[in-house]
């Protein structure tokens, strides 16, 4: 006897989300597994070194953007910098 319509969908519907979980969410699986790999401290200083990493970027567009529209940034010790030539 063949297998029913409904058998059919339910199989390949199985099947799907099993190759999903194998795979990961967002295909992600591969740096899942590359992570787990690390232990508790690796994990934590990988983490603090991508927020410093990260937010060194985010201040350095920061100034970046106001040397070229010629703005102003303030140092450590609170002196008002000019960015940008003013010739």
């Amino acid at each position: 006897m063949w297998p029913s319509r409904q058998a059919l969908m339910q199989q390949k519907t199985a099947d799907k989300r099993k190759r999903r979980d194998a795979q990961g969410f967002l295909a992600c699986g591969p740096a899942r597994d590359w992570w787990a790999k690390f232990d508790k401290r690796q994990q934590l200083m990988m983490k603090i070194g991508l927020a410093l990493f990260l937010i060194g970027v985010a201040v350095a567009i920061g100034i970046g953007i106001s040397k070229a529209v010629h703005g102003t940034y303030y140092s450590a010790h609170g002196q008002q910098n000019v960015g940008g030539n003013t010739s």
